[in-house]
């Protein structure tokens, strides 16, 4: 199957269906050899894509899709076993589905797949934050499929801190320190995270007496700009958040930023302005945490 992008869940009816014909018929092509493991992927990819058979076909085309009679080790033939027990286009499986699957790594694993595809269709992943489009999809431990949240390749940029800015406004009290990262976005703009920190003080308005030890504040401002190189000249839309650091290892606001963490990948989606919250792109797949 080709590299097509799965689309959100929310453009799932915009699909055209010619897209889904052409995927079918790009399954259906004999190739000269087969590799079941690699087979079985493509098929569980386009479960995920675009669903069951039935959402698609009715009466003698879904036959007509279903009794393929290509290589029976070919990832439509795989489809076609499934799509058929599974009992399309009813909306739930025969209750002998079930047993079924018991005996069946097919089934279970389509069926699993199909689960992914539903469940993608109203929410994010939960650890990620992102679409099933950014998740490589493949087996776990139990032949089941599972959606692996992918990495985004965020670049540090040097120098790694710069002291002198002034984020915090009256309440900071010294020059802080900045790290900062970047990548590209597909829309080909780029998201820049970066994070300041900075010593703050509450002072009471009247005589400007301290009202508290010194702590320390994290600014995170999530920014879009045409250049990653002049993010602040090339901007094109920026959110920010505010955390105190609570029980920091240091004080010390530059050794804070060297030793900052990387943007975590549902950080971007979670807090970056929009629309660009959905436009990170995914490097290689490692497992979910969860």
């Amino acid at each position: 199957m080709p590299d097509e992008k799965r689309l959100h869940p929310d453009d799932r009816n915009e699909i055209d269906p010619a897209e889904v014909q052409a995927a079918v018929t790009e399954l259906m092509t004999h190739r000269v050899s087969y590799d079941r493991v690699a087979e079985m992927l493509t098929a569980g990819n386009f479960v995920a894509d675009y669903g069951c058979l039935g959402e698609w076909y009715s009466g003698a085309d879904l036959a007509q899709v279903q009794l393929w009679t290509g290589d029976h080790r070919a990832a439509w033939q795989m489809i076609s076993h499934w799509s058929i027990q599974r009992g399309d286009p009813d909306v739930e499986p025969p209750r002998m589905f079930d047993d079924h699957m018991q005996y069946c790594d097919t089934c279970k694993y389509l069926e699993t797949c199909y689960g992914l595809h539903d469940s993608f269709e109203d929410l994010y992943c939960e650890e990620c934050g992102l679409d099933l489009d950014k998740h490589e999809i493949t087996p776990d431990p139990f032949g089941l499929a599972h959606a692996w949240c992918g990495q985004v390749a965020w670049t540090r940029r040097e120098p790694l801190v710069h002291g002198n800015n002034w984020p915090g406004g009256d309440r900071q009290i010294e020059a802080g320190w900045d790290c900062q990262w970047w990548t590209k976005l597909s829309d080909g703009t780029f998201a820049v995270v970066t994070r300041y920190y900075y010593l703050c003080q509450e002072t009471d308005d009247a005589d400007g007496h301290p009202l508290d030890d010194a702590y320390v504040e994290e600014q995170t401002e999530y920014l879009v700009c045409t250049d990653w190189r002049e993010p602040g000249s090339t901007e094109l839309n920026s959110d920010a958040r505010y955390d105190e650091v609570c029980n920091p290892p240091t004080m010390d606001t530059r050794e804070l930023a060297l030793a900052a963490q990387a943007p975590e990948t549902g950080e971007w989606p979670l807090f970056a302005p929009e629309p660009y919250k959905r436009l990170l792109v995914v490097g290689d797949a490692v497992p979910a945490t969860t």
